[in-house]
C-alpha cells in the first residue's frame, strides 16, 4: 500500500476549489428585478384613463419583456388582461439593458368598457409584466 502524501492532497484540494469556483463563473445567473412604478396621468379629457407605468431594468444584465397585463380585482374576483399595442406607446417585446428606464402610457378606456359590459366594477388595477422566461413583476396597487 502506498500512503497519501501532503502534496497529493494538496493538489486534489486546489483541483476541487478550481473546479467549484469555475462552476460557479459558468453557472451562476444574476437575480432578475424589475422596478415597476405606475401612477394615474392627469388628463382633463380622458379622466383617469391614462396610467404612466415607468419600468427599470435592476437585475440581469439583459431583460426581454413581453407586453404588460392589466389586472382589475375587487376583493375575490380578478380579470386580467393583456394589453394590446394599440393601448400603449411603446413597443414590445423589448429588451431593456441593467440600469435602463422605459417609461409608457397605457390607456385603459378601453378595459374599463369591456369590464362594464360584463358588469364587473373593480377596485384596484395593478401592473403585470412578465420576462420572456415567464417570471412576473408586478407594481404597486392602483385604487380606480
Amino acid at each position: 500500500m502506498s500512503s497519501i502524501s501532503a502534496s497529493t492532497i494538496v493538489i486534489v484540494l486546489v483541483a476541487v476549489l478550481i473546479t467549484v469556483f469555475i462552476l460557479v463563473v459558468i453557472l451562476y445567473k444574476p437575480p432578475r428585478h424589475l422596478n415597476i412604478h405606475s401612477s394615474f396621468k392627469p388628463d382633463e379629457n380622458n379622466g383617469n384613463s391614462i396610467i404612466e407605468v415607468s419600468i427599470q431594468n435592476s437585475g440581469k444584465a439583459r431583460e426581454k419583456l413581453t407586453p404588460p397585463y392589466l389586472k382589475f380585482s375587487t376583493g375575490l374576483h380578478t380579470k386580467k388582461y393583456q394589453v394590446a399595442n394599440e393601448f400603449v406607446n411603446c413597443r414590445f417585446p423589448r429588451i431593456l439593458k441593467r440600469g435602463e428606464e422605459m417609461v409608457c402610457e397605457i390607456n385603459i378606456s378601453h378595459y374599463r368598457e369591456l369590464l362594464e359590459k360584463e358588469h364587473f366594477n373593480p377596485v384596484h388595477l395593478n401592473i403585470l409584466v412578465d420576462d420572456m422566461v415567464g417570471l412576473e413583476f408586478k407594481s404597486e396597487t392602483l385604487d380606480l
